[in-house]
């Protein structure tokens, strides 16, 4: 299964281990997620945002990196 390319996801950003792949000013919440299930992410946070919640995705490709940095 090949997966869709997210529009501000970049190998640049996936190096430093995590980053912010949605944003929403004063989210109510940040949804984390890695690999295959940010689709789903993004799909939920629009869900959210019909509901009234303001939500924000973080890809984490890699803990151990992101928490090195």
């Amino acid at each position: 299964m090949q997966l869709p390319q997210l529009a501000n996801s970049s190998i640049e950003k996936a190096t430093k281990g995590g980053y912010v792949l949605e944003d929403t000013k004063d989210a109510d919440i940040t949804i984390i997620s890695t690999g295959s299930e940010i689709p789903l992410c993004v799909e939920a946070v629009q869900k959210l945002s019909e509901k009234g919640i303001k939500a924000r995705v973080v890809s984490m490709p890699c803990i151990e990196v992101f928490v090195s940095h």
